[in-house]
């Protein structure tokens, strides 16, 4: 018999308009012991808006006070891996935390994060990804779907074994 343990939470939005969003979201699978992925989802901080023009802007102070903000919020948890697209205001957004538990930051790209290959090389672990207010949703969404077919799965295999008892 499969386990499968699933929640989803949503922390408090304590910063002002456009800011950071986390997702935690766990999604477990496995005979007896049970496994467990889980990913922190965080938009990155404020980004210096004084170039229009600039598709890669750094952190404003503020920013960067932020990314000091989300290292105090992680300081309970033990990373396996950390993810970030490769822009500055992402990077400069997990650097902090990324140093404080000397992990390398892995780039990833916006439009294949959540495809099998990730999936199955960060399995069973605790993975913090950094996105933008553009995908970090979008994750979301495609990690609630995965998840809906999994429980999906396991509700169908538990009705077959069911019947083949009765």
């Amino acid at each position: 018999m499969k386990k499968i343990r699933t929640s989803i939470k949503f922390l408090p939005n304590t910063s002002l308009r456009g800011s950071l969003i986390l997702f935690f979201l766990v999604i477990g699978s496995s005979l007896w012991a049970q496994e467990s992925t889980t990913y922190y989802l965080i938009r990155h901080a404020e980004k210096d808006r004084v170039n229009p023009g600039n598709s890669n802007p750094h952190l404003t102070k503020k920013g960067k006070q932020r990314a000091q903000y989300w290292n105090k919020v992680f300081e309970g948890v033990v990373f396996d891996c950390i993810y970030s697209t490769p822009y500055f205001r992402t990077i400069e957004t997990v650097k902090p935390t990324a140093l404080q538990q000397q992990l390398p930051i892995f780039y990833y790209d916006m439009k294949r994060l959540y495809n099998d290959e990730f999936k199955d090389k960060n399995r069973g672990k605790t993975v913090l990804v950094v996105g933008h207010s553009n995908t970090t949703p979008i994750r979301c969404g495609i990690m609630r779907q995965a998840r809906q077919r999994i429980i999906n799965a396991l509700r169908s295999e538990w009705r077959q074994r069911h019947r083949l008892l009765g």
